[in-house]
């Protein structure tokens, strides 16, 4: 895992070169990050899988940070994490997530 930092363009990428869940390096997104040059990045429904898989390491930021992501679903992107998360086994840490109070906004 390492970081790309741009300070002129106030950009920070966090890369991560392996697959965490399986076939997510396949669901990935052309993102045209400069002029002609495109990368690919995680979809959001691996996105919030990841972020799933983090919370049960223990990081309690990431809690925050999935109940974000999953406000940003569509109905057919919602439904493909928590299938998803299912088959990771990770069901029920999703519902605990999910039904912890969020931050005033």
């Amino acid at each position: 895992m390492f970081q790309l930092l741009d300070r002129h363009e106030v950009l920070k990428l966090d890369v991560y070169p392996r697959e965490l869940i399986p076939g997510e390096l396949s669901r990935s997104e052309a993102f045209e990050l400069f002029e002609g040059w495109s990368v690919p990045i995680v979809s959001i429904v691996d996105a919030a899988a990841s972020t799933l898989i983090w919370i049960g390491k223990g990081s309690h930021k990431s809690r925050r940070e999935l109940r974000a992501i999953v406000r940003k679903l569509s109905r057919k992107q919602r439904r493909a994490f928590e299938l998803l998360a299912a088959s990771l086994g990770h069901s029920s840490l999703l519902t605990e997530v999910l039904g912890e109070p969020g931050e005033i906004e």
